[in-house]
């Protein structure tokens, strides 16, 4: 767009609009994903962004959710220089989390991987794997639990998956340094009070819900001066750790 006259200057080849929601039905875009992933990143000659599914057809209980892929568009002419879709055998199966981080000639983005959090490494030229490092399974009551795009410091990618566990990772050889099941609520504050929940139902039927996020929204992490500070999506507390050793330093 042109930032006078908001006139469109160039537009990519890809789709305009996202499929109309359904009730009952997982929608292609939820907002608290979409802060996560629908922001595109660049370098010198792309723009990389993760999109939803392309059509509805086919697509039953939670795979609007977990089905997207990941794209590359030129800069110079907004075309598409290649997409996780096209490489099938490589990507079968992945969910984006996040939009990438650009890391020299790689990318960095954290997925869902048959149910399991990892961080993928990507060859940002071509879309071909490079590494793929399992960061953990389970810990949580999503199906994708919501996520934030990976920070390199010092060549060690933080990920923070929002699932109950925070990593570093070397950037250049995916070597896991740690990883840390973080803190949901103060160790030594009291706890909070559980509400029952009032909804109830006798239907035995096959339904989807939004569920709310009990804490906070997925936050960026801060990483300065070694320090890693970040507020999970699924936890009541703010916290800052070693970024050397995963341990905390405050809460």
């Amino acid at each position: 767009l042109d930032l006078r006259t908001g006139l469109i200057q160039e537009e990519n080849d890809g789709p305009m609009t996202v499929p109309r929601p359904k009730q009952n039905h997982a929608r292609s875009r939820v907002p608290v994903y979409d802060w996560a992933t629908l922001r595109p990143t660049l370098d010198k000659d792309r723009y990389y962004a993760v999109i939803g599914p392309r059509s509805r057809s086919n697509l039953s209980g939670m795979a609007p959710v977990l089905k997207n892929e990941l794209l590359a568009v030129s800069r110079e002419t907004l075309s598409t220089a290649w997409s996780s879709a096209a490489r099938d055998q490589d990507f079968s199966g992945v969910t984006f989390l996040a939009a990438p981080t650009v890391f020299g000639e790689r990318l960095l983005v954290p997925i869902l991987a048959q149910g399991a959090y990892a961080l993928q490494c990507i060859e940002s030229s071509t879309g071909a794997p490079v590494y793929r490092v399992h960061i953990h399974s389970g810990g949580s009551t999503f199906a994708r639990a919501p996520s934030v795009p990976a920070i390199v410091y010092g060549g060690t990618a933080f990920v923070l998956s929002n699932a109950g566990t925070i990593a570093a990772i070397d950037a250049y050889t995916g070597t896991l340094l740690w990883v840390r099941k973080y803190e949901r609520t103060h160790p030594t504050l009291p706890k909070p009070r559980a509400f029952r929940s009032r909804n109830s139902s006798l239907s035995t039927a096959a339904y989807f819900q939004e569920t709310s996020i009990d804490g906070f929204v997925p936050s960026e992490m801060i990483v300065a001066d070694g320090r890693v500070i970040f507020a999970p999506a699924d936890g009541k507390v703010l916290m800052c750790l070693d970024g050397a050793s995963g341990e905390p330093l405050w809460m």
